[in-house]
Order: structure tokens, then sequence, then C-alpha cells
């Protein structure tokens, strides 16, 4: 039972994240059991553990996009468009991913991550440009490092979107472990804002 808004949704990243990373880590499994890998006697299903892993993903985005959406209806246009808009994207990015899965194509399924990196480099760039905005209006020590911390990030987001590109025709197993790095990552951002977002909700 949920006491109060913030740890409800602390327990929805818990959920999330076991639930992301563990179905994650099964799809490998059973990427390399096809591959002809050893992995010992387990039997998994591949496309059902893709599929699961799909339609959490399209509700964690969901979730994301509706608690923007919460925010700027208490505080108006404190996310700016072009991120919103970035947030509706990623939720049509999980829904091409959700699609490739029940049709159980994994090569249109590399793609959507890709496509997700891309996303998840724009919001990045987003964060950073505002931070700079925010330091630019009023210069502190503490809002410079932000701005710094973020825009070393979004760096890291571009290096990671890049690399996937770079990955269109290699191994299913360097996919995968690219695929998990993102995920990984993106469990991390959203864990951040859920945090933040409580914190202000809080308040």
């Amino acid at each position: 039972m949920c006491y109060n808004r913030q740890s409800c949704l602390t327990l929805l990243t818990v959920a999330f994240v076991c639930g992301l990373l563990g179905s994650v880590s099964l799809t490998v499994i059973a990427e390399e059991s096809s591959s002809g890998l050893d992995t010992g006697s387990r039997q998994v299903s591949h496309p059902s553990f893709r599929l699961r892993h799909a339609r959490a993903f399209l509700k964690s985005t969901e979730v994301e996009l509706k608690l923007a959406e919460s925010t700027n209806k208490r505080v108006p246009n404190v996310i700016p468009e072009t991120q919103m808009e970035t947030y509706r994207e990623k939720v049509k990015v999980a829904k091409r991913f959700l699609k490739a899965a029940e049709e159980e194509n994994s090569g249109s399924d590399f793609i959507v991550f890709v496509r997700l990196a891309k996303a998840a480099y724009n919001i990045a760039i987003d964060d950073w440009r505002r931070a700079k905005q925010l330091h630019d209006r009023i210069p502190t020590d503490h809002s410079k490092l932000d701005a710094e911390r973020l825009r070393l990030r979004s760096e890291m987001a571009l290096v990671t979107f890049e690399q996937g590109q770079s990955l269109a025709n290699a191994s299913a197993e360097e996919q995968s472990q690219w695929k998990i790095f993102l995920l990984y990552n993106e469990v991390l951002r959203l864990r951040r804002q859920v945090a933040q977002l409580s914190h202000g909700g809080s308040r």
C-alpha cells in the first residue's frame, strides 16, 4: 500500500528497474542460445521475454510523460515544450519497439533501440541548455557545476547514440551488450527524474 505520492513513485521505479533489467538479461541469454552459444541447460523463450520487456518499457515511457505533464500543471512551462515533445517521441519509439516484439522482428528491434538512444540524447541536450540558461541568468558556482555536469552527460549520450549507429551490422551479442548499457542508463535517468519530481511534489 502506498501512503503518499513519493512512496508510490519510489515503488514504481524499483519495480520497473527490477523488471526491466531482469527481462533484458534473460533476453540476452535467449539470444545467446539462439546463436549457438553455451548458456548451460537453461531454456528460455526469446520472443516471450522481448514482448514482456517491450510492454514494461512502453508503460515506463507513458508514466514518464504523465509525470512531466503533471509537473507542468502544477508549475506551467517548468518543463519546456521541446522536452515535452521528446517525451512524446519516446512513447512513440516504445510503441514501435512493442510492435517489433509482437512481430518477433529482431532486426527492427535494434533500430528502435537506436531511436531510443537518439531520444535520450535530445533529452540530455535539453537538460543542459536549460541549466546553461539558468546559469547565464543567475550565475553561481553551483549552477556552473550543474551546467557542466549536464553538458558532460549530453556528450556521453551522444557517444552512446553514435555507438549504436555503428553497431547496425554487428553481431547479436555486441548489439545486446549495447542495448543493456543503454537501458541501464535510461533506468538511472528515470530514477533521478522520479526522485526530483517526488521531492518537488512533497514541498
